[in-house]
């Protein structure tokens, strides 16, 4: 899946490479230890919060990761 699919909120927290806050639109459904998976409430799509040794927040939808254009 490519950003397209994004609304732009979770576009830009892709973008952010980890230096941003879960935007107002995700809610949280699970925790995963230090990381969190939340899903967002305008677009759909999955984000899991960055952790000790990811770069960033990792999107996905209909479990396919989103990859930068």
């Amino acid at each position: 899946m490519t950003t397209h699919h994004l609304c732009s909120t979770c576009v830009e927290l892709k973008e952010s490479n980890g230096e941003a806050p879960p935007h107002a639109g995700l809610r949280p459904m699970l925790e995963l230890g230090e990381r969190q998976l939340f899903r967002c409430r305008y677009c759909g799509a999955f984000a899991t919060s960055p952790g000790d040794g990811q770069r960033g927040w990792s999107l996905n939808i209909m479990g396919l990761p989103v990859q930068p254009d």
